[in-house]
């Protein structure tokens, strides 16, 4: 009996220890790692839903002074979009309208975009990854009426850009920070948001400045190289065609769609204040549906909140050497200010740029000053896109390539599986240069790896 204890005994540790062992292979990496963004904790809650659209100065007191993202559940079917914007209409009223394509469903900032007709894109775009995003063209604004909550208060004075989003779905986009606010109003499909909040989102490991996103791949996420992401608390949006959402400045996003995608986002200027007098204005005139094309796009607010985050970040005071180092081309690395531009901007000629003087300075003046670069294509930590030279110089000595394959070189993330494959399935369709410049990669790291490669 004591001998059947024993053994008893001993077989019971055997699998103790097995368990520990196993335990302990399944917990060397932390949850959710090389699996898709969000799968490391359960959501802390999904964003608010309003089925009634507030007025502008509830909208402005109750989410965008407090930073919280909400649903305007059916607020974009008041648009004319909603009910005009089929293929066949967009194809027969605008056609011939040029649009920017990207080749890819899966965001790549490192590869330019491609111009085509509306009517070549509505062709292709069901049968490929074709995925348009550009700024909203001026033929189809007066389609798009805005969200009444933004009609007045000072909101339409301070518009940006607007941006149409259109794929056959299955698009993912990094993870990123805007530096504006955004309204996003999705016209048909469905799309899928991860948000963190303001304060959490500074800790992320925004490893590419030059245009405020995080590298992560978003399907299968490497927690040893952004460790914020294993413990980071994150919300979760759901929206239906029809549903317009508030973003606000400084949340990071990571957002993807399905079925039949067609989104129009707006952005404006972060505002410090209300202007109350404006709605008071508005509503004697009982507020009316209006469209984007009523409204006229200033860069120079959204500039201003740039430099004024600068100088933030420079004890608020800035030197001509400061800004012409800081202020640069988001693509091409160009400085924006030079001591012309510069003298523009200080007011007193003292050489230094405090808040006051950018505070008091036209919105013109300063969109002058930065030679009217977009605000999305202005960097203020002084960066530039990084692409590897040697590849750069091989796509400029040879003919122009096939998109798919421009959209493999530019890749981000490749991993020499990714490479191998791709010269077995393409090889006789490169041109020798890009062959050997793959070939080279593969040689200098050896044995595949899952190690994704930040850059070519």
């Amino acid at each position: 009996m004591a001998k059947r204890r024993m053994e008893f005994y001993i077989l019971i540790c055997y699998f103790i220890k097995s368990s520990a062992v196993y335990s302990t292979e399944e917990n060397k990496f932390p949850k959710g790692h090389q699996e898709q963004l969000g799968s490391h904790q359960q959501q802390e809650g999904n964003v608010e839903e309003l089925w009634t659209m507030p007025s502008a100065s509830v909208f402005y007191d109750n989410y965008v002074v407090k930073s919280k993202p909400v649903i305007f559940k059916g607020a974009a079917k008041e648009s004319d979009a909603f009910q005009l914007w089929t293929d066949s209409y967009l194809c027969e009223k605008f056609g011939d309208v040029e649009v920017n394509v990207d080749y890819g469903k899966k965001e790549n900032r490192e590869r330019p975009a491609d111009t085509m007709t509306l009517r070549e894109f509505l062709k292709v775009y069901n049968k490929t990854d074709r995925y348009l995003v550009d700024s909203l063209p001026d033929a189809l604004q007066s389609e798009f009426q805005l969200p009444q909550c933004i009609l007045c208060g000072g909101f339409t004075n301070r518009l940006t850009d607007s941006v149409l989003w259109f794929s056959s779905g299955g698009t993912k986009s990094f993870l990123h920070i805007d530096n504006v606010e955004n309204i996003n109003c999705l016209i048909s499909g469905q799309k899928e948001w991860f948000f963190v909040d303001k304060e959490n989102s500074k800790k992320i490991e925004i490893d590419h400045g030059e245009g405020e996103y995080c590298g992560v791949d978003v399907d299968k996420v490497d927690m040893v190289k952004y460790p914020s992401l294993q413990v980071i608390p994150w919300w979760s949006a759901h929206m239906v065609a029809g549903d317009c959402m508030y973003v606000p400045f400084g949340w990071a996003h990571q957002v993807r769609s399905y079925s039949r995608n067609i989104a129009v986002n707006i952005w404006w200027a972060v505002m410090r204040s209300f202007n109350h007098s404006d709605c008071q204005r508005s509503s004697e005139k009982k507020l009316k549906r209006k469209s984007l094309s009523e409204f006229e796009y200033t860069h120079g607010e959204q500039i201003r909140f740039l430099i004024l985050n600068l100088l933030e970040e420079h004890g608020g005071k800035l030197t001509y050497d400061i800004m012409h180092k800081m202020m640069r081309h988001e693509h091409d690395g160009k400085h924006l200010v030079n001591e012309e531009s510069f003298a523009l901007l200080d007011q007193n000629k003292d050489n230094i740029l405090v808040v006051e003087e950018v505070e008091t300075c036209d919105p013109e003046i300063i969109e002058i000053a930065l030679q009217r670069t977009p605000p999305g294509e202005i960097n203020i930590r002084g960066m530039a896109q990084s692409r590897d030279p040697k590849l750069i110089g091989i796509l400029k000595r040879i003919e122009k390539q096939e998109p798919y394959i421009e959209e493999f070189l530019l890749r981000i993330h490749k991993t020499t599986d990714d490479i191998r494959s791709f010269l077995e399935t393409y090889s006789e369709k490169l041109h020798i240069e890009i062959r050997e410049y793959l070939q080279q990669i593969l040689d200098e790291h050896g044995q595949p790896t899952d190690r994704p490669r930040e850059e070519l």
